[in-house]
């Protein structure tokens, strides 16, 4: 009925052993390089002095951190302010407004 040729079959069955074959090599790769990056000295010795820091603000007083997140707090709304942009005053229009336009500009004005 059907006439098969299985060395078409066979070298498609290959190709797609290969194929796969890479790609878990590619993954294997992947997984090998992010554990060689989290073992690097350099790094450990960073995260050991945070944990050292993160020792030293225990001690600090309560006050004292509440202080310095209000800093933090103030600095943030700070800049939040400074980055925005003034807004285009918009023009009203000229002639008869769809119902349409209209709620198109109540849009605008409330962003």
């Amino acid at each position: 009925m059907w006439n098969i040729d299985w060395s078409v079959v066979a070298h498609g069955v290959q190709l797609t052993v290969v194929g796969m074959g890479l790609v878990f090599m590619a993954l294997g790769l992947v997984v090998l390089s992010m554990v060689i990056l989290t073992r690097l000295p350099w790094l450990q010795v960073k995260e050991g002095s945070s944990k050292e820091s993160a020792e030293g603000s225990e001690h600090s007083s309560p006050l004292v951190e509440a202080d310095e997140r209000a800093r933090v707090a103030a600095i943030a709304v700070a800049l939040a302010l400074s980055e925005e942009r003034p807004r285009p005053a918009l023009t009203p229009p000229a002639g008869p407004v769809s119902a349409w336009k209209i709620q198109g500009r109540i849009l605008q004005l409330q962003r």
